[in-house]
């Protein structure tokens, strides 16, 4: 099994995600959803890393869970997880 990787970004992006669905709601029932399917998705991007789909950036790719983007890249060994995009926010604005 290749070794799943995450950058300072991701890390914060997903601390902020929680972070907002918790207060939010006044659960963490959410919050753990999030984490279950994004745990759900690096299985699945472990067993297949083209699952995702190619972006325009150069050995990016993307996998959608609920209403985010799960920027990933890999090579055999690895598998580094960019960025988590809430895909209602405005394009323009993403930075990896």
């Amino acid at each position: 099994m290749v070794k799943i990787v995450w950058s300072t970004k991701a890390t914060s992006d997903l601390k902020e995600i929680i972070e907002f669905w918790n207060t939010n709601n006044k659960s963490t029932t959410y919050g753990k959803k999030l984490i279950l399917l994004i745990q759900n998705k690096l299985e699945q991007i472990s067993e297949n890393p083209l699952s995702g789909i190619s972006t325009d950036l150069e050995n990016v790719r993307s996998i959608l869970f609920e209403n985010y983007y799960l920027h990933y890249t890999f090579t055999s060994e690895k598998i580094l997880v960019l960025r988590i995009w809430d895909v209602r926010q405005n394009p323009l604005n993403f930075e990896l």
